[in-house]
């Protein structure tokens, strides 16, 4: 958790002598999830989909590709967490028109989305968050 709210800054972790950057402990364990994917799958993976709080600033999210990119993976999208989360809920239901909302709320933030759901067609009407409720 310490180093998700690091991203995007000039923090440096100190692990037995040598400084990390927050990108580099996110990049390990990407890494590891993608070893960890690899060897469930048979195949390699070489793309990935990474979600982050709604509140992460354009500096979060460009140090969490670098994190991806670090770990030797191609990131196609950075997306919302509340808002993946929002693509699962009622697939079963594609073809009901829905206003979905979908809420994060732990550890002193919270993050919001509002989705739209029409013949199977996900839009995303609003995604915001807070970093610390007051």
């Amino acid at each position: 958790m310490a180093a998700k709210r690091k991203m995007g800054t000039d923090f440096k972790f100190k692990v037995y002598d040598k400084k990390y950057t927050p990108q580099q402990i996110s990049s390990f364990i990407l890494q590891k999830i993608k070893r960890d994917s690899e060897a469930f799958l048979g195949e390699s993976v070489d793309k990935a989909v990474i979600t982050v709080p709604a509140y992460f600033t354009k500096h979060q999210r460009q140090a969490t590709t670098d994190a991806g990119e670090i770990a030797d993976l191609e990131v196609v999208r950075i997306l919302n967490e509340p808002t993946a989360a929002s693509l699962g809920y009622k697939l079963d239901e594609v073809n009901k028109d829905l206003n979905i909302m979908v809420s994060a709320f732990g550890q002193g933030t919270l993050d919001v989305t509002i989705v739209k759901m029409r013949e199977g067609i996900f839009q995303l009407k609003s995604s915001c968050g807070l970093l610390f409720l007051p």
